[in-house]
């Protein structure tokens, strides 16, 4: 009797040097127990089931691919023209056939079907429909119209960018208006000023502060100050007992 040939999945090479674990008996190469199917670290889980690959390893699965002899050498080179459905029946008119019923006296589902086997109408076809009336014609313009002057040729060989450019002062002309004109001021120079402006007023601000204190006058800073009402009629004790 033949050996069996060896198969060529990883599910179905067992280890057999490796011992099973537990008290469960060693099961057969055939056994098709699912629960004491024995896993194989780095493959798959081996199968219970017998399938036709494993006697014939290029069996097809599914609806075989069946050559009818056209390439895409064919496809791409030839083109097919569409012809269009004129020449086709159109479509029912279930519309049509469900009002004729009802107007007969058939009012069911059952009623309009045995109608429709013996009666027949059809979609008319799209050249028929009524073409409703518009309020413009073919010559009207929507949006802003252009001008009858502009040449598309121009535009397309970029003859305006050449004119605008042969227009524009030349680099030496606006490098030689720029050295008379005084360099505008940037937001870090506004800044700047900002900042000395402020920094001036807090001093003089200082100065006038300490100057009504030395000749002991209230000057129109002194006057913003806040004072509890308490002490609004208590004077300052100034002196060298504090």
């Amino acid at each position: 009797m033949a050996s069996k040939a060896q198969s060529v999945y990883s599910h179905d090479l067992r280890d057999t040097a490796t011992p099973l674990c537990g008290n469960l008996h060693p099961q057969p190469e055939t056994s098709k127990n699912t629960l004491l199917s024995k896993p194989q670290l780095g493959s798959v889980k081996s199968k219970v089931w017998k399938l036709p690959s494993d006697d014939h390893f290029q069996h097809e699965y599914g609806l075989p691919n069946m050559p009818d002899g056209v390439t895409s050498a064919i496809v791409l080179g030839s083109w097919q023209q569409h012809s269009g459905t004129a020449d086709q029946l159109p479509g029912r008119d279930f519309k049509q056939l469900n009002a004729e019923a009802a107007t007969v006296g058939l009012t069911t589902a059952k009623g309009f079907a045995e109608y429709r086997q013996t009666h027949d109408a059809r979609i008319k076809p799209a050249s028929g429909k009524v073409v409703l009336p518009t309020p413009y014609d073919a010559t009207t313009t929507f949006g802003r119209s252009t001008k009858a002057s502009t040449n598309f040729n121009d535009l397309i060989s970029h003859s305006f960018r050449y004119e605008w450019s042969s227009t524009q002062p030349s680099a030496a002309e606006v490098s030689q208006s720029k050295k008379g004109k005084k360099p505008g001021q940037t937001k870090t120079s506004m800044l700047q000023a900002q900042s000395s402006r402020t920094k001036v007023i807090e001093f003089e601000a200082k100065e006038a502060l300490e100057e009504a204190h030395l000749n002991k006058k209230n000057g129109p800073i002194a006057d913003n100050l806040w004072k509890m009402t308490n002490f609004e009629r208590v004077p300052a004790k100034i002196g060298h007992t504090g």
